[in-house]
């Protein structure tokens, strides 16, 4: 058994039409822009790991993981005509159009998602000896298994997910009275 405490960046990024909103105008509008999700989670892994071939150096992890988001926000630039809908339809005289609208800012968006997340995280690796410890070289990859999204009829359904590049040394402990 394996388990960590790891720190994780992950995000999205989008560049082009997209759904946005106008202050207070209790409608969805469209406009092209771009925007970067930063989510930051503390996630908990405990895995199995099993060990193969002769040297047994090389190495599999299995397992589920927990996540707790630390933050969220999204930061978006560009300026752009505004469209009532996924077409590309301008806003007409009507409703004050054409609209021209700067999207540039960053929001804090923890609250539109879920506090707790969860998945199940896969690796390959390699561990050499090295002095009292071990060097270890690992390729993992992580899905996470639940929507994010509190609101998916608004803001869709996601998931996280990532690849994970890590290098590690391991020193192992005692406690008193075992081997």
């Amino acid at each position: 058994m394996l388990a960590e405490v790891n720190y994780s960046q992950q995000g999205a990024r989008k560049n082009g039409l997209q759904a946005a909103s106008l202050p207070g105008i209790d409608q969805t509008f469209y406009a092209d822009f771009k925007n970067t999700a930063k989510l930051d989670y503390l996630e908990i892994p405990v895995m199995a790991r099993f060990h193969v071939g002769p040297l047994r150096r090389l190495f599999v992890d299995v397992g589920p993981y927990a996540g707790l988001l630390i933050s969220a926000k999204n930061v978006a630039s560009g300026v752009s005509e505004v469209f009532v809908d996924q077409n590309r339809t301008p806003v007409p005289p009507m409703m004050g159009g054409p609209i021209i609208a700067d999207f540039g800012g960053t929001t804090d968006n923890k609250s539109a998602l879920h506090t707790f997340n969860w998945g199940l995280q896969g690796g390959l690796g390699v561990a050499q000896s090295v002095g009292r410890g071990t060097v270890s070289l690992e390729v993992r990859g992580e899905l996470g298994l639940m929507n994010i999204q509190k609101h998916p009829d608004v803001d869709g359904k996601n998931a996280t997910g990532a690849l994970v590049v890590a290098l590690g040394y391991a020193v192992p402990i005692g406690l008193p009275g075992m081997p």
